[in-house]
This record gives structure tokens, sequence and C-alpha cells, in this order.
């Protein structure tokens, strides 16, 4: 891996990813800054050139809807005669985005459906719907003690229809469901 760069010090242009010449090596930060500053005769190939250490930096982004590109900024710093290496961010495409999601869960737990509602903004309609259901139908017992809630359930589904959620609405809400814990 290269950890110096060249950088001609009149323009701070970066001419080289090669590292530190083997003539050079063992030589400390500040004279590899400059070596016609220090080495005396400086050859002819380093006078007006630095090799000048890289930092890698990550820049902040939202690993949900971007991603790192394999293209890099490179920014010669005069000040600290490093280079600071940052990859591009990019906004990731809708079809990225959706692949980048966890998959969605086959069954949350009771607690966990119940917590994701209520962080939805929803448990009060659902609870109020099983509520008005006859104690001894289906649909209020699983609401009341099933242990699990699967995606593809007759209950759920019916929910979600009541609640007007897209499939895609309620996939998010299983995931976000998976995600918590008592």
């Amino acid at each position: 891996m290269v950890t110096h760069y060249k950088v001609e010090l009149s323009t701070l242009a970066i001419v080289g990813r090669t590292g530190v010449p083997a003539d050079l090596e063992g030589l400390s930060p500040d004279v590899l800054a400059d070596p016609s500053v220090y080495v005396d005769p400086c050859p002819p190939q380093h006078i007006g050139f630095g090799y000048w250490p890289m930092l890698f930096e990550v820049p902040p982004y939202d690993p949900t809807t971007q991603r790192l590109s394999d293209q890099m900024d490179e920014v010669p710093d005069a000040a600290t005669m490093t280079v600071s290496v940052r990859p591009l961010v990019v906004n990731m495409t809708p079809a990225e985005i959706e692949a980048a999601k966890p998959p969605v869960p086959a069954a949350v737990t009771n607690f966990q459906a119940r917590a994701a509602l209520l962080a939805a903004g929803l448990f009060a309609q659902v609870n109020d719907a099983m509520k008005a259901q006859p104690a001894d139908s289906a649909a209020y017992q699983a609401w009341e003690y099933a242990n699990d809630i699967t995606r593809t359930g007759t209950l759920v589904n019916s929910v979600a229809e009541m609640l007007g959620l897209t499939a895609a609405q309620l996939d998010d809400l299983f995931r976000q469901a998976a995600t918590i814990e008592a």
C-alpha cells in the first residue's frame, strides 16, 4: 500500500503515488517533505518535490442512502505536508437502497410487533380494532396471546389493509420490529 505521495512543491500537484524512493527511505518526515532543504547534495530528481504521507479519512455519509466510491479525493495540504485521501460519497440509486436493506423477517415477537406499532404511531388504532373483536375470535386471541406475529399471516395482512399500509411499508415495519429488544 502506498503511504507517501510525490508532490510538486511549487504547484502542490500530485505527480506520483509510488511511495518513498529507495534512496530516501528511512529519512524523517521533515526531510521527505522537501528533500532539497535537508539533503546536500540533493539528487536532481528530488529537487522541487516532496514525499508527503497519506492520511486516509472516511467522510461522513448516510450508509442507508449513500455509499463510498472507489474514486478518491486527494488533497495535498501545505500546512501539514500531508495528502488527505477520502473516498467520494455517492448517492445510491433506489435499487441499491432496496438491495442494502436487511431481509424482511418471517416473524417477530408479539412484543416487537407492538413496540414497532407504538414507534410508528399505529398501536392505539390496531389495539382498538383488535379489542373490538369478539374475545373468542382467532384474531383477538392471536393479538393477545401469540408468541410470534408472522409477516404473511392473515392477521397481519388484514390489519395492514385496515391501516392502508403498502407491502413495502409493512416490510419496513417488520424490519424495524426485528431490531427492537425488550
